[in-house]
């Protein structure tokens, strides 16, 4: 198989370019970052900010997996996916400003507990085991509430595109 057509179907395939691997690593990144803030599991914040991230990454590519398939629909390269288009009837920029702003103010939460945190040892030295288990969770909250809202706009863009009739 040629590097050629290896593009051409991951690229008329949101579902295994994006939303499978998008969707496990999301997954994976929430639940260890989940066990690790639980004390649950023997890893530390090191690997917590791994899975920050992974979550983070996780969330674009189930961003580009709705964006590509929506796009797709609209151009007339991939079928009309009912599922698909119930979303992007709901999905507005006031659903995505809403919950992105919603997510950004539990992020600034956990950061400003983890300020009262250093509050509490008059701004000195801190454990960092402990504030990061605060920090990496605000920090991946915050960025994935300011990627949604942005994605709102995006896909409203996305929306201006005239649909192809099939």
């Amino acid at each position: 198989m040629s590097w050629r057509h290896l593009k051409f179907l991951l690229l008329y395939s949101p579902r295994w370019l994006y939303l499978l691997p998008g969707s496990m690593l999301f997954a994976a990144g929430g639940i260890a970052m989940a066990l690790i803030a639980a004390h649950r599991v023997a890893l530390d914040i090191h690997t917590m900010a791994y899975a920050g991230a992974g979550m983070i990454l996780g969330f674009q590519m189930l961003l580009l997996a709705a964006f590509t398939k929506f796009l797709g629909m609209r151009a007339g390269w991939l079928p009309a996916d009912a599922v698909q288009e119930r979303w992007a009837a709901r999905f507005t920029l006031e659903h995505a400003l809403i919950a992105g702003g919603l997510l950004f103010l539990a992020g600034l939460g956990m950061a400003l507990h983890a300020l009262q945190l250093w509050a509490g040892v008059d701004y000195g030295a801190l454990d960092p085991r402990a504030t990061m288990r605060w920090v990496v969770p605000s920090v991946t909250a915050m960025a994935m509430g300011g990627e949604l809202a942005l994605a709102g706009f995006f896909f409203e863009a996305l929306r201006l595109i005239p649909t192809k009739p099939r």
